[in-house]
């Protein structure tokens, strides 16, 4: 025991900075697996657990610190390589619980899509199926046949209105020009 011990002390260096750096580089990839998740969350809108790389952060997050403690004091090594491990288990339910807590949160606004993509659907399926020319139109641009009877009542509306102040416009141009002759004639 006593030869297990000296080896250890001997060799602190040669097996906790690999330690450390195994903590930093687990941090560094679940960092990376989360904004994999975001990318993958945003592009297809579908739910992805968190829950295990939020607790691996916490793990080697506070295990990283124990690490560190048993690097900077070699002297109670022992001591901060249980505080290491103690840490680290502390972590581990920060971080899952967070992750928890990330999850439930992430699964809501899953459901939510899900139920507005699914009324959307629903929406179209009650549409009555249009044929022709109109079916064709409509699965490019959206556009209903209701909608297009609507949109050309309302383009005939607004062309009556333009034609009646353009044919007002021109009625008093009209008349002004049939005074000013008056004047003129008057003048003579």
């Amino acid at each position: 025991m006593d030869k297990i011990i000296h080896f250890l002390t001997e060799n602190l260096y040669r097996y906790m900075i690999p330690v450390c750096l195994f903590c930093v580089y687990r941090i560094i990839v679940c960092f990376l697996e989360l904004g994999r998740i975001k990318t993958l969350r945003e592009k297809r809108g579908a739910f992805h657990s968190v829950r295990s790389q939020y607790a691996q952060i916490g793990t080697f997050s506070l295990a990283l610190i124990g690490g560190i403690l048993t690097c900077l004091v070699p002297k109670l090594w022992f001591l901060f390589f249980l505080v290491m491990i103690a840490l680290g288990f502390v972590g581990y339910k920060i971080g899952r619980s967070k992750g928890m807590e990330m999850d439930n949160i992430y699964r809501e606004i899953g459901r939510e899509m899900k139920k507005m993509e699914t009324e959307e659907l629903e929406g179209r399926q009650n549409r009555p199926a249009l044929s022709g020319i109109d079916g064709f139109v409509e699965s490019f641009t959206g556009d209903t046949a209701e909608d297009k009877v609507t949109d050309s009542s309302e383009s005939a509306a607004a062309d009556k209105t333009e034609d009646t102040a353009a044919d007002a416009a021109q009625d008093a141009a009209g008349d002004a020009a049939v005074g000013a002759a008056a004047v003129r004639a008057e003048d003579e």
